[in-house]
C-alpha cells in the first residue's frame, strides 16, 4: 500500500481531493497592507463628504426656515415677526439670548408658541436652528452641552411688536424709536 507524503497510509484508497492550504503570514501581511493603503488614500474624501454633509443639513435647515418666515408673512398680512431690541420681549420671532446659558441649551424656546413665532410653522424641529457644524457649547453647571441655536435674525428684519410697521432698531439709528409710524 503507497503512502501518502507525510508516511500515513490513506484511508480507503488514495485521494483525489487537491488539499486546502491556509494563507500564509506573508500574504496576510500583504493583505492588511494594501487595506491600510487603501483606507489612506479614502480619509481625505470621507473627510470632504462630513463637510459637504454638514453644508448639505445646514442649508436644507436653511431652506425649511425660510419656508417658515413665508408662511407667517402669509398669514400676517405680509409682515415678518417680531424682532424687536427689547431685553426679551415675549413673542419675539425667538425668544431668549444665546449668551445666557439657560436659554442657549433650552430647545423650548424655539418649538413653543408662546416663545417663538416660527413654532406654528417649524413643529417639533429645534434641530432647524443649529447649524451642524457649530461647535459652539456652553457652560451649565459642570456639564458641557451644545448651543441649541446657532441662527439668529438681524435686528433690521421683522416689526414693531403690537403694530404693524417695520422694526427700527436702537442699533441702526441714533434715534430713538417712534411710537407711531
Amino acid at each position: 500500500m503507497k503512502s501518502n507524503w507525510q508516511g500515513i497510509a490513506p484511508v480507503g484508497g488514495p485521494t483525489t481531493a487537491p488539499q486546502r492550504h491556509a494563507f500564509t503570514l506573508v500574504e496576510l501581511l500583504v493583505v492588511i497592507t494594501v487595506l491600510a493603503a487603501l483606507s489612506l488614500l479614502m480619509a481625505p474624501l470621507l473627510a470632504q463628504n462630513r463637510t459637504t454633509t454638514h453644508a448639505f443639513v445646514c442649508q436644507n435647515n436653511l431652506k425649511q426656515l425660510l419656508s417658515a418666515l413665508r408662511l407667517y408673512a402669509a398669514d400676517n398680512l405680509d409682515y415678518l415677526p417680531v424682532n424687536f431690541e427689547n431685553g426679551g420681549i415675549r413673542g419675539q420671532w425667538v425668544s431668549g439670548d444665546v449668551s445666557n446659558p439657560n436659554d442657549a441649551t433650552n430647545s423650548d424656546l424655539l418649538i413653543n408658541p408662546r416663545y417663538a413665532q416660527l413654532a406654528r410653522y417649524t413643529g417639533a424641529k429645534p434641530q432647524l436652528y443649529r447649524c451642524p457644524a457649530d461647535p459652539g457649547t456652553v457652560t451649565l453647571g459642570n456639564r458641557v452641552l451644545p448651543r441649541v441655536r446657532s441662527i439668529s435674525m438681524n435686528c433690521a428684519v421683522g416689526t414693531y411688536p403690537g403694530m404693524l410697521a417695520p422694526t427700527e432698531s436702537m442699533w441702526l439709528s441714533a434715534m430713538p424709536l417712534r411710537n407711531s409710524i
